[in-house]
């Protein structure tokens, strides 16, 4: 147990709390600060490894489309696909919503 265990559980519970009390802006700062900080052997390196998805949301639903892929595609480089891997479904989803807003940029 790391010092710095409680004190990003405790930034991952305010940016869902943001979020779920409908301040975007302010649960994308929260996750911000979720994703600026890491330390091998935390508790919480999974809230880490994916607050760029969460970011990524918060952006895109934020209006900031281009931030929002370049959140994901900082994502899926740090996990490249491997054929026949499975994979946490979170990045299946990132790799996804990448795609459709990549598509969407292309089709303006």
């Amino acid at each position: 147990f790391r010092r710095d265990s409680v004190n990003l559980g405790g930034r991952v519970f305010r940016a869902r709390a943001l979020e779920a009390d409908g301040d975007d802006a302010a649960a994308l700062a929260a996750w911000d600060a979720v994703a600026a900080v890491f330390d091998f052997g935390v508790e919480g390196q999974f809230e880490w490894q994916f607050a760029d998805a969460e970011r990524a949301r918060l952006l895109e639903r934020l209006g900031r489309a281009d931030e929002a892929m370049s959140a994901l595609r900082r994502l899926v480089a740090r996990y490249p696909a491997r054929l026949g891997e499975a994979e946490p479904t979170v990045l299946t989803e990132a790799r996804e919503r990448l795609r459709r807003l990549e598509t969407r940029r292309a089709g303006s």
